[in-house]
């Protein structure tokens, strides 16, 4: 990890935790949309079975946007 780009110093732990949830928010983001893409595409097909398990990844992917939103309030 480089300086920080406001104070020319050392990051703390805290701006470091924020950066790395960040990153992990952002990655879970992209993994949703995929997810949310996938799903809509198996239900405009009508291709019920893979709709379910399209389903069941949104949700998953969901609960872990959730999660790191949860943890990156409790740092601030």
């Amino acid at each position: 990890m480089g300086y920080s780009w406001f104070m020319g110093t050392q990051p703390t732990t805290t701006q470091h935790t924020m950066e790395t949830i960040q990153d992990q928010l952002a990655a879970a983001k992209l993994v949703l949309s995929q997810a949310q893409t996938e799903y809509q595409h198996c239900f405009a097909r009508g291709d019920w079975t893979a709709c379910s398990k399209a389903k069941r990844k949104v949700a998953k992917c969901m609960k872990e946007v959730q999660y790191l939103v949860a943890q990156k309030l409790a740092v601030c």
